[in-house]
């Protein structure tokens, strides 16, 4: 998509022009969730053309499996839905085991709604949250104490402004993409 290239060719750009986030980059292990398009996506080829071992994770399999072929270095993908909170701990288990680590987790999977606030259900709100905040949050604590033994990590949010804003028709979105930042 045009979104995940702007966001690739944009990286890269900033990274390559200097050697030291290069080489910082080289040979980590970074998992990045909603892999299969847009910012996870060219996260994902930026950062395995500077070297990095990935993890990507999204529902998509096929996308997946789409994005690992364009990427230049070791991909492991590893489906998983945001929604299913009680996988996500197994899910995270799984992805510390298949390269020992885990130096950055992007938490970058999300989804939005379109309708007022006073006309969505509660249903759906509860959901919003699942996917954009908690589901953050249950993989985070998943990751942090791999990285707190290893005596490095870091946890990365993709968020909106929308959560500092606010936007009509987005009510459930603002409040669970404020929520991240909070981590």
């Amino acid at each position: 998509t045009a979104v995940s290239l702007l966001v690739s060719k944009l990286f890269r750009h900033v990274y390559h022009s200097s050697d030291r986030y290069s080489m910082y980059f080289r040979d980590k292990v970074l998992w990045i969730t909603g892999a299969s398009s847009g910012i996870g996506e060219g996260l994902a080829y930026a950062l395995s053309a500077l070297g990095c071992k990935l993890i990507i994770s999204a529902r998509r399999e096929v996308e997946l499996l789409r994005v690992k072929d364009r990427c230049s270095g070791p991909v492991f993908v590893l489906p998983l839905d945001l929604a299913n909170l009680d996988e996500l701990e197994d899910k995270a288990q799984l992805a510390l085991a298949h390269y020992g680590r885990i130096h950055v987790l992007i938490n970058n999977g999300g989804l939005s709604t379109r309708s007022w606030g006073i006309e969505t259900s509660l249903q759906v709100d509860k959901y919003v949250m699942d996917v954009n905040y908690f589901s953050a949050t249950i993989l985070s604590k998943a990751v942090l104490p791999s990285m707190i033994r290893n005596n490095s990590g870091h946890v990365c949010a993709i968020s909106s402004m929308a959560g500092k804003l606010g936007v009509p028709l987005r009510t459930a979105y603002c409040a669970s993409t404020c929520t991240p930042r909070l981590l």
